[in-house]
């Protein structure tokens, strides 16, 4: 019995196919942009929080943070982010700052 394709991949063009067999031979380099454009938006929302707990706020401000979706990089036979629900897709940060709660400081 013959493998099923992963999800996403059932309606590829040929052109697509070959378009996804040149992204895995940058896996290295794709991975490592990636990293970078996660780094630079942790840097940018530390830009908000900063300011915000050196001017004595942030313990009074309610915040909260999730990104609408995360992305695949051929974890599973696809790419970005329309193919698929699987983990790297769907499991990502959330951050939340709820002051003055009992629920304050935990992390699950």
């Amino acid at each position: 019995m013959a493998a099923k394709p992963p999800l996403g991949k059932l309606d590829n063009s040929a052109e697509q196919e070959f378009q996804l067999a040149e992204l895995m031979t940058m896996q290295t380099t794709v991975d490592d942009l990636h990293d970078a454009a996660v780094r630079l938006a942790d840097e940018q929302v530390g830009s908000v929080i900063d300011p915000l707990k050196a001017m004595n706020l942030w313990d009074n401000t309610h915040f909260i943070l999730i990104p609408a979706h995360g992305e695949e990089f051929g974890e599973n036979g696809g790419w970005q982010h329309d193919h698929s629900v699987y983990d790297e897709l769907i499991q990502v940060p959330l951050i939340v700052n709820f002051p003055e709660t009992k629920y304050g400081g935990q992390r699950t």
